[in-house]
């Protein structure tokens, strides 16, 4: 997973993963492209998102399995070991 573009923080959004540098949930760019919903649409709908940002995540969904990124959402949200903040 492009760790460095989905963050988890308690903070924001109850730590539901984010893309980075927004308050704009990893899940809202899934629908879009599961609904077949174009790039440029989601971009226009969330102008917070980099489009650089939402390209790299884009590819990443497209060449994992719903499983593979179902479990990298969950990874994201778990706190780092020892109560670190990374």
């Amino acid at each position: 997973m492009p760790r460095s573009q989905i963050v988890s923080d308690p903070r924001t959004l109850n730590g539901t993963p984010v893309i980075a540098g927004t308050q704009v949930p990893v899940q809202m760019l899934i629908e879009y492209r599961n609904a077949g919903q174009p790039l440029y649409e989601f971009l226009f709908d969330f102008p917070a998102v980099k489009r650089v940002q939402a390209k790299k995540l884009w590819a990443w969904l497209a060449s994992r399995s719903p499983a593979e990124i179902e479990a990298a959402l969950t990874a994201a949200t778990k706190p780092p070991p020892h109560g670190r903040r990374t």
